[in-house]
Formats: structure tokens, C-alpha cells, sequence
């Protein structure tokens, strides 16, 4: 186990674990550990790293989950650059990834990922295309919902 210090890299720890899941999974860990202290241009870099890294197992079932959140979190990051449009492009890749998924994810998870995309769309004045999300989010049936619908039997 390594300790992380002044001298001490990354590069150093993920050279002991490359080719693995858990590369993948402690990259993404330090991304997250960067966002948590506001080093957001550390935190691109991680989460490029693990999508590089992920490219190379994409046979594993984690994997899936790994690029998700590294997309999520690209989106994010450059949401706070205002970067939009690639922010846009990182959650539109995540929800492609959500959709090729053989296994099921989950339907929180895709609520979120719409979610985040129509605050995407706001921030970009684009009121028509968030609108759109939010209007498919309201009625479309969740994974927790009884109903084939969540749009009043009246309407």
C-alpha cells in the first residue's frame, strides 16, 4: 500500500497496477479526491486517464460503470471551465455508454445522467432541448413506479 506525499506521483502508484480494474477504479478515486479539493484541471486529467486505461479492459463488467462516472465528472469539470459544449459532448458519451450496456445500471442512474444533461442544456440557453429532458423524465415509468406511466390517468 503507498501513501501519497510531496514526492510521490500517481504515476508511481498506477505503474504497480496497470492493466487493471483497480487501476481504473484508484485513478478514478484520485480524480475524485482533486474535485474535492477544487483542482480541477487535476481532475480532467484523472478522469482522461481512466477512460484511456478503460479502453484497454473493456471487457470487464466494471468498466461500464468507470467510463459513466469518468464522463459525469468531465462533464462537470468542464461545465465549471464553461466549457458547455464539451461538457454537453462528455454526458451525451456517458448516456451512450448507459445505453449499450448489456447489464442493468439502474434507472436512478439514468435519471441522473438525464438530469445532468438538461442542467447542461440551461446553462447553455438551450430551454427547448432541457425541456424536452424533463418533460421525458416526468413521464417516462420508473424502475420503482407500478404504473406504466407517471402522467395522471386523466391527462
Amino acid at each position: 500500500f503507498f501513501f501519497f506525499n510531496d514526492t510521490a506521483t500517481t504515476e508511481i502508484y498506477t505503474e504497480q497496477i496497470v492493466g487493471s480494474v483497480r487501476c481504473v477504479q484508484e485513478t478514478a478515486l484520485v480524480g475524485m479526491c482533486y474535485k474535492q479539493l477544487k483542482q480541477f484541471t487535476e481532475t480532467q486529467k484523472h478522469y482522461q486517464k481512466v477512460l484511456e486505461l478503460a479502453q484497454q479492459l473493456q471487457d470487464s463488467a466494471e468498466i461500464p460503470n468507470q467510463v459513466i462516472l469518468a464522463h459525469q465528472q468531465l462533464a462537470s469539470t468542464s461545465a465549471h471551465f464553461k466549457e458547455y459544449e464539451k461538457a454537453e459532448s462528455h454526458m451525451v458519451q456517458a448516456l451512450e455508454v448507459f445505453n449499450s450496456c448489456n447489464q442493468d445500471l439502474g434507472g436512478q442512474l439514468a435519471e441522473e445522467l438525464l438530469r445532468n444533461l438538461a442542467s447542461i442544456f440551461i446553462m447553455q440557453n438551450k430551454n427547448a432541448e432541457a425541456l424536452q429532458l424533463f418533460c421525458l423524465l416526468y413521464t417516462s415509468p420508473s424502475p420503482r413506479d407500478r404504473q406504466k406511466s407517471r402522467m395522471p390517468s386523466s391527462a
